[in-house]
């Protein structure tokens, strides 16, 4: 866990940069912090230098940045970035980056990861990281034959993805020669988008320090055949919310809910639309 005065530190930091307050944002670092230069490249070595490089910058782009998490950095996790070892805080802050020409014009909105170490109480080293990839593999089987034609061949297959060990048995929509007593590929891509919107939410309701107690969604996906291409487009989700504690306002609550389906990985994958249906109950 981070000490409340090193997110305070960084905090102040990110208000004076965003402010142009380059007094404020060097107060916040050792007189010769070590810092990257992002825009041109290579590192510059004291406050003097920063606020050289800053003015360089400021001249030419207009970058904002907002912090959405600040976290601890478990010992070695730098991979020897830093270069230092005793009595110092290594803290990652994810950023947002939003930067504009000097015109106005967006240039770029992304995020980012700068790790710091804090020593004495002030800003020591930053570096800038970027974001990890993450990669999900999946292995689908199917054995038989296509030659008894589109009326006889089977639909049944398996579906597996490391590390998990127990495959799904699937088919296809029984509309199309599948078993209903299996699941099929709408499905999984409905279950998929209510599975990442709840997961979403709980981590919103944990950061806001609600209470969610129970979670339940009887979700629908709908494929007209008219609509060619046929595919999915729209799916419902109508989660039921259980709350134990002080509930905050439905106002609030369904804030939360569209802040956890903006930050939902399956639906900012999707053009497929989303709508959301929720209900709040409160725990008995």
């Amino acid at each position: 866990m981070v000490e409340a005065a090193h997110e305070q530190l960084l905090r102040r930091a990110y208000d004076a940069f965003n402010a142009r307050d380059l007094d404020a944002a060097l107060a916040t670092m050792h007189p010769d912090v070590d810092w990257p230069n992002a825009f041109e490249g290579g590192r510059v070595q004291g406050r003097d230098a920063v606020r050289a490089y800053w003015t360089r910058q400021f001249g030419q782009i207009d970058s904002r940045v907002e912090p959405t998490r600040v976290r601890a950095i478990a010992a070695g996790d730098t991979a020897g970035r830093d270069g230092t070892s005793d009595g110092a805080t290594r803290i990652a802050v994810d950023i947002r980056q939003v930067v504009h020409d000097t015109a106005g014009t967006l240039l770029s909105d992304r995020h980012v990861i700068h790790e710091y170490v804090v020593r004495d109480g002030l800003v020591a080293r930053m570096d800038v990281v970027e974001p990890p990839t993450h990669r999900y593999a999946g292995r689908v089987a199917w054995s038989g034959s296509t030659a008894v034609g589109y009326d006889s061949y089977p639909r049944a297959h398996e579906a597996s993805a490391s590390p998990a060990q127990r495959p799904l048995k699937l088919s296809s929509d029984p509309a199309f020669g599948g078993d209903p007593a299996q699941l099929n590929p709408e499905q999984l891509l409905v279950l998929a988008a209510s599975s990442c919107q709840m997961l979403s939410f709980l981590a919103v309701a944990a950061r806001a320090r609600i209470d969610v107690t129970n979670y339940e969604d009887d979700a629908e996906g709908v494929m007209p055949e008219a609509d060619r291409p046929m595919r999915i487009t729209r799916i419902v989700l109508r989660p039921v919310v259980t709350i134990r504690g002080d509930r905050p306002d439905e106002g609030r609550l369904r804030q939360l809910i569209e802040t956890a389906h903006r930050h939902c990985f399956i639906a900012n994958s999707l053009t497929t639309e989303i709508a959301l249906e929720p209900t709040f109950r409160r725990a008995e």
